[in-house]
């Protein structure tokens, strides 16, 4: 080997073997009396906390109910800020869930159009038209009974009674009564109602049947007939029945909408829409 190499060797050994032997002392002699220090310091902070901590536990306790009630009262002051906002977006869901329900997105354009009952009964098929018949007959067969049009149904009363109300949801003729569910339970006849009751607008209707054929149909007169016999009404003598279906001739939207029978309903935007404040 040249004498060049060796020196570089002699060079090298020189350092490494000084800073290896340091190692092997730092780490057999130096490290344990730290650790053993350390661990000496932690125990002695422990000991002093605990002693602190039984001796102010009163303090301690009663500053951490203070905390607790301060987050409460906090909790509350936002609960009172956010709560019209809350209210309001209630309300915002209930107006998104009522225009669904009423109105109907056309296919050519972006107009919801508002139908009226009278609207939807001669756009229906001549079997809804010819249940509506039969349905109004049998509450008008009764002596005092009257039919009163409104927009979206039209009610059956008998004075200050309600018989019932009609409506069209979708394409079904659905008939609203003043029965109860235990008003039916001794029935012979399992009718298929719906309890609506849990909606303050039919109070006074709190059941709900869908007439969807023929059998149906008689069905609801016989409710019809119980609901007359709720309200003691009596028959009228000279009733003469009447064919409504001759008043449902079939005409286009378009013609309905120039009738006032359709209309356009207001085009709200229900994701950032909030109601006044009363």
């Amino acid at each position: 080997m040249p004498e060049g190499w060796w020196a570089i060797v002699g060079v090298c050994g020189g350092i490494v073997l000084p800073l290896m032997v340091f190692a092997i002392v730092f780490l057999a002699v130096v490290m344990p009396r730290w650790r053993r220090m350390a661990k000496a310091g932690t125990e002695a902070a422990g000991s002093r906390v605990v002693g602190v901590g039984e001796e102010n536990a009163p303090a301690a306790e009663s500053g951490l109910c203070l905390v607790e009630d301060a987050a409460e009262e906090s909790m509350d002051a936002a609960v009172e800020r956010e709560g019209a906002s809350g209210e309001y977006e209630k309300k915002q869901g209930d107006c998104a869930i009522m225009a669904e329900d009423e109105t109907v997105e056309t296919e050519d354009t972006e107009d919801r159009l508002d139908r009226s009952f009278i609207a939807r009964l001669i756009l229906a098929d001549d079997d809804v038209k010819g249940w509506y018949s039969m349905l109004k007959n049998a509450a008008l067969s009764y002596k005092g009974t009257k039919a009163s049009m409104a927009w979206k149904q039209e009610k059956l009363r008998c004075g200050r009674k309600q018989i019932g109300k009609l409506l069209i949801r979708g394409k079904v003729l659905c008939l609203y009564l003043n029965l109860t569910m235990d008003d039916l339970k001794d029935c012979d006849v399992k009718y298929r109602v719906e309890d609506v009751s849990g909606k303050a607008i039919n109070a006074s209707t709190p059941i709900m049947y869908r007439i969807k054929n023929p059998l149906r149909a008689r069905h609801a007169v016989d409710l019809i007939d119980m609901v007359a016999k709720k309200l003691d009404l009596v028959k009228a003598k000279r009733f003469q029945p009447r064919d409504y279906t001759l008043e449902l001739v079939s005409q286009t939207e378009e013609q309905l909408m120039d009738c006032g029978l359709i209309r356009t309903a207001p085009q709200t935007n229900y994701e950032t829409f909030t109601p006044a404040k009363n």
